[in-house]
């Protein structure tokens, strides 16, 4: 889009209103002062303080003399005295943070909005400055250069019944600059827009006293001024003023705001910063008739580096107004003392001067060169001889040896062996992220880790005894219940008796093997079944019976007791009455006189027998009771171990007999012993959380198994235990900070218990350990390249894989050498004819930096009172250099499309893309250094609906203006520069078609530099080509001028010290 096709004013307006509310959308609106911190109302003031309505642009509003720390001693002056000295250490004491100003607002506007908003605001605010005299102490509020700003759409925008095209008119006239200060055209401007906001005018007083805070439904205006500190704000009237200007018939687009809508050619960006090479670029620039804005807050810094000629022409900001009144000045005594002619003739004679100095300068580069030319040099190897003879042998090896690019200060020898230098190419080929990150993780030291064979032992225990465990089986256990020691020992206990029991019985420890017709086998049964409960203890009640026969049999001892047939029990009464009546003296009697003891017992006497005789005494009738309670008790116990099914043998002599019913009660007991114990176990388990009960043998078989896997699985909780132990300190390990994946992999082994991942993770260390000793190799020896030649240590570590590497590494040494003497002759040490010529010469060159920048001064001046002497020119608009902080431009800078030439914006100018208002002033820019902070955003940003897409997506609230202007903006073509260099104008005269070998850098570097100034903003490669052409060195010193050229421009780039 250029500037004459008809919507580009279309296109232009919409982007500065896109700025415009870009700019707005980082301020939340405050719509109540009473938001602001600091905010004094002039009705406050003293009456002894008069304010003067009238003030204009940097005039004085109101001052107050200093005033005494000391109260009056007239107490009837206290009063008066304290309110001027809270005024006057209010105003000396006011401090403004950065991105803050101090506002007059005038015409405060009051109304509570139907949706409840209310607005207590001033609609006309202008900046002002605190002045301080030092010497007097007086103080004044001064009124800033730049006129009042209306602020409605500020408040009301968004709110109901405010259109702000009905206030155009009011707006208008501020513009106009008829509403400044406090006087009639500010009461004017109030008037009018009270009457054209809304649809009812607003109420008018000019009243300074406030409004009270809340406000009526009815819009109420009161003069109320106020100086309030508040952040700064958007420069809408500048923005404003540009669209006004916009819209008149046939307006044009300003060439900068052309070049950021339709780019043609990049913005210029000087990366890095000084003030002296801001201050170059100003020379050049105004030598060559240019008008320069520059961005800046080191205004004062800039402007104190600047050429003392210059001085006159420049306005600067010292903290106040940028004030152009010297300058202009200066220009009027200078025009009206000026003599075009002698003016011409200086400048012809600056111009010769400056002709004469650069001959000079070249003649003095040929005697340095052909002194140069004669010098023999011994290099080492085959490199003797003169420049030109060692150079030709480095031409020839070139083709060979370049690939190891020449360095400055590159020692004779190399920092690797040929053999190193292989192995380095060999490790970085194979290098992997992985084996690079062993640097950076801890690596453990094996032999602190479990012994493998160790960790076997007890992994192949544990399973040996979990399998055992599994084979047993877990009963009524479960699997996951595990008895502490003391437990289990009871229950072994159990166990023990109860096998003790069953082998006292005959029985086998594994109840399968019971014999089935065991009568005691039968009682286990039953019992654990619930069977015959009350038989078998009848059965156990009769013990008894089996103790007084075994008792009896005892008393019987050695003799033979026979008894006749009959009941036992009967013969039992007879003999004991018998043995009653003989122990008390009774006798024995035949016939009719025998006793009635003798007649009862008749049938013992006749029938028994003790050894042989009848039992005619007390002591044989005493053996003969003893076997008849044997029989008594033979034959009760007979009949009840019958009447449970168990047939004892019968018919057995009495000693027999009685024997086998002790055998059988002692059998009993061990049944009862055998399931007392079972009882105990099944306590035992229930006190520990197992509820079971045995219904059978087979039962205690299973939980005598089951047991035997519990304590098993105790066995091998016990080796988990150990085995945790083990892994603890590797855990720890691992959970320390650059802990290896190894690592992570030998934990999850030793936790899951898995000896061939343990193993696997062991040989997975040492791999790591091995890597860690090829990256520190690697490190090591691409280190010692890294620190005589970085770009060698780049080029291996980009390209070390590739298959040129094994033949160029043959030939390593070679190589070295190519490049240390190339680069030795690049910056070879002068000789003393070269060093008393090259002083000579930096003297001269001195002498021409002088000439060059007064030169550039005087055609400075001369542009300057060119511009002054053409009709109709603004004698401020005339004045060439404005320095100033950005936020100051709108409030010094009337918004005159295309008032300079150049826009420079320094370093740490901190602004969004709303700042691109500079291209309005401006027809292209400058960039110095790096940007600024981004600024943040609080609103709501505007759509750009209306903007082309690559404006839409390029605007936005992210964007600041260093991205705007180098990623997209490319402003119209510069007109040619003169033929006279502005800046610095020394550096080196090449002579086409000389070789490279004679100029030294520091003559390169010179030239780069003067190529630079000439045209500020050139991509490298442009200046090197440049560069290149004006020296037409030989052809086949192509790639050897190239390096040369690029290793002078890097030393030109780097930073000078600040």
């Amino acid at each position: 889009m250029s500037v004459q096709e008809p919507d580009a004013a279309g296109t232009a307006a919409e982007l500065l209103r896109h700025l415009r509310e870009l700019g707005r959308s980082r301020h939340e609106p405050v719509r109540d002062i009473g938001a602001y911190e600091q905010a004094y109302w002039l009705a406050d003031l003293p009456a002894e303080v008069p304010v003067e309505a009238g003030a204009g642009p940097g005039e004085v509003l109101f001052g107050l003399p200093a005033v005494s720390l000391t109260p009056p001693e007239d107490s009837t002056e206290f009063d008066g005295w304290l309110a001027l000295r809270g005024w006057y250490r209010r105003l000396r004491e006011l401090t403004v943070p950065d991105g803050y100003e101090i506002a007059l607002g005038a015409g405060l506007l009051s109304r509570r909005f139907p949706d409840g908003t209310r607005v207590r605001g001033h609609l006309l605010t202008t900046p002002v400055r605190i002045t301080v005299d030092e010497e007097s102490g007086r103080v004044d509020v001064r009124m800033a250069r730049c006129g009042p700003r209306l602020e409605d759409r500020e408040l009301l925008d968004g709110l109901p019944g405010f259109d702000p095209a009905r206030t155009e008119r009011a707006r208008e006239a501020v513009r106009r600059g008829v509403s400044g200060g406090l006087g009639d055209g500010l009461l004017g401007t109030l008037r009018e827009w009270a009457a054209a906001a809304f649809d009812e005018p607003a109420e008018l007083s000019l009243d300074w006293a406030p409004a009270p805070p809340g406000g009526t439904p009815d819009p109420r205006i009161r003069l109320a001024p106020a100086l309030v500190v508040r952040p700064r704000g958007v420069p809408t009237a500048h923005y404003d003023a540009a669209l006004a200007a916009l819209a008149e018939p046939g307006a044009a687009v300003p060439k900068g705001l052309a070049g950021l809508i339709d780019p043609v050619e990049p913005t210029a960006h000087v990366p890095e910063r000084t003030p002296a090479g801001i201050a170059r670029l100003v020379v050049g620039l105004l030598g060559r008739g240019r008008r320069v804005l520059v961005v800046s807050d080191a205004a004062a810094e800039l402007a104190a580096v600047l050429p003392p000629g210059l001085a006159p022409l420049c306005v600067t900001s010292d903290g106040g107004d940028p004030d152009p009144g010297p300058a202009v000045a200066a220009l009027a005594a200078r025009r009206a003392e000026r003599d075009p002619a002698g003016a011409e003739r200086a400048l012809a004679a600056l111009s010769a001067r400056l002709t004469e100095t650069q001959t000079t300068e070249a003649e003095l580069r040929e005697r340095i060169r052909t002194a140069a030319d004669t010098e023999v040099y011994d290099l080492g190897g085959d490199y003797q001889g003169t420049l030109a003879e060692i150079s030709a042998r480095l031409l020839e090896r070139e083709a060979a040896c370049s690939w190891l690019s020449p360095r400055p200060g590159l020692p004779p020898l190399p920092p690797l062996t040929a053999a190193e230098a292989t192995e380095l190419a060999g490790l970085l080929a194979a290098r992997t992220p992985q084996r690079a990150a062993r640097l950076t993780q801890t690596l453990p030291d094996p032999a602190r880790l479990p012994d493998p064979e160790r960790f076997r032992e007890l992994a192949d225990a544990e399973a040996a005894i979990l399998a055992d465990a599994e084979r047993a089986g877990t009963g009524p256990l479960g699997d996951r219940w595990i008895p502490d020691q003391a437990l289990l020992a009871r229950l072994d206990g159990r166990i023990k008796v109860v096998t003790a029991m069953a082998r006292e019985l005959g029985l086998n420890p594994d109840p399968a093997g019971w014999p089935a017709r065991d009568w005691a086998v039968g009682a286990i049964k039953d019992a654990l079944a619930g069977r015959l409960a009350e038989e078998w203890d009848r059965i156990s009640a009769l013990a008894g019976w089996a103790v007084d026969a075994h008792r009896a049999v005892h008393t019987i001892g050695p003799h033979r007791v026979t008894l006749p047939p009959g009941d036992p029990s009967t013969q039992n009464s007879a003999a004991r009455v018998l043995r009653e009546h003989l122990t008390e003296n009774g006798t024995l009697r035949r016939g009719p006189r025998r006793s009635t003891a003798q007649k009862q017992a008749e049938q013992v006497l006749m029938g028994a027998g003790v050894d042989g005789a009848a039992p005619v005494t007390a002591d044989r009738l005493e053996l003969v009771i003893a076997a008849t309670e044997a029989r008594i008790a033979c034959k009760e116990l007979r009949e009840a171990w019958r009447a449970i099914g168990v047939k004892l043998p019968e018919e057995l002599p009495l000693e027999r007999e009685v024997s086998e019913f002790t055998m059988a009660y002692a059998r009993l007991s061990h049944v009862r012993a055998i399931l007392a114990e079972m009882d105990e176990t099944v306590a035992l388990l229930a006190r520990s959380g197992v509820e079971t009960r045995f219904t059978n043998p087979t039962d205690w078989r299973a939980y005598v198994r089951a047991l035997a896997g519990a304590r098993r699985r105790q066995d091998a909780r016990a080796i988990a235990a150990e085995i945790a132990t083990l892994r603890e300190p590797v855990e720890a390990l691992a959970r320390s900070g650059g802990a290896p994946p190894e690592l992570h992999a030998i934990v999850a082994a030793l936790a899951a218990h898995d000896v061939p991942g343990y193993e696997r993770g062991l040989a997975a260390l040492a791999a790591a350990h091995r890597e860690r000793r090829e990256q520190l190799r690697c490190e090591e020896l691409l280190g010692r390249v890294r620190v005589v030649h970085p770009e060698l240590s780049l080029l291996l570590s980009a390209t070390a894989g590739m298959g040129v590497w094994p033949g160029r590494l043959a030939d390593w040494e070679q190589a070295w050498t190519w490049a240390h003497v190339s680069a030795w002759i690049a910056d070879r040490p002068p000789t003393r004819t070269e060093r008393d010529l090259t002083a000579e010469l930096d003297a001269l060159l001195a002498e021409q930096r002088e000439l060059a920048t007064e030169l550039a001064v005087a055609q400075a001046w001369n542009r300057c009172l060119d511009r002054v002497a053409e009709p109709g020119t603004d004698p401020a608009g005339a004045v060439p250099l404005w320095i100033m902080p950005l936020w100051q431009v709108p409030e010094a800078l009337p918004p005159r499309p295309g008032a300079f030439d150049v826009v420079i914006i320094d370093e740490g100018v901190a602004a969004g893309a709303e700042a691109l208002f500079l291209l309005w002033t401006a027809d292209r820019a400058i960039l110095v250094g790096r940007p600024g902070e981004r600024p943040e955003s609080s609103g709501s940003a505007p759509s750009g609906d209306l903007l082309p897409p690559r404006l839409r997506s390029l605007l936005t609230p992210a964007a600041t203006l260093h991205d705007v202007l180098l990623t997209t903006h490319r402003p119209a073509p510069e007109p040619a520069a003169p033929p006279r260099p502005a800046a610095p104008a020394g550096g080196p005269r090449p002579v086409p078609g000389r070789s490279i070998v004679s100029y030294q850098r520091a003559d390169l570097v010179d030239l780069l530099a003067r190529l630079d100034a000439e045209e500020p903003g050139r991509a490298d490669d442009e200046l090197v080509e440049r560069a290149r052409t004006l020296l037409a060195c030989p052809a086949d010193e192509h790639d050897l001028v190239t390096a040369r050229l690029r290793y002078a421009l890097a030393a030109y780039r780097e930073p000078e010290p600040r």
